[in-house]
């Protein structure tokens, strides 16, 4: 079994290699509401249902990109 189909949570750095993206790029889009981040204690943690749902919205072309997004987070969509 993959460690990724036994996490519930993933760190900022591992969510962010997940969906191949910068540590930056991940903090931006859960400072825009695009990913959606729990804390425990002091420690951001992403649930890995969000990021297959990130995944899923951006495959079934259900976001519209916002106009001051970068390159980056432009190539993660449709």
């Amino acid at each position: 079994m993959k460690r990724s189909d036994t996490l519930l949570l993933f760190r900022p750095r591992e969510a962010a290699h997940v969906l191949a993206i910068s540590i930056a790029t991940l903090y931006r889009l859960i400072r825009r509401g695009h990913i959606r981040a729990i804390k425990v204690g002091a420690c951001t943690r992403i649930p890995a249902d969000e990021l297959q749902r990130f995944v899923q919205d951006r495959v079934e072309g259900e976001h519209e990109p916002d106009a001051g997004d970068t390159d980056e987070e432009r190539r993660i969509r449709p």
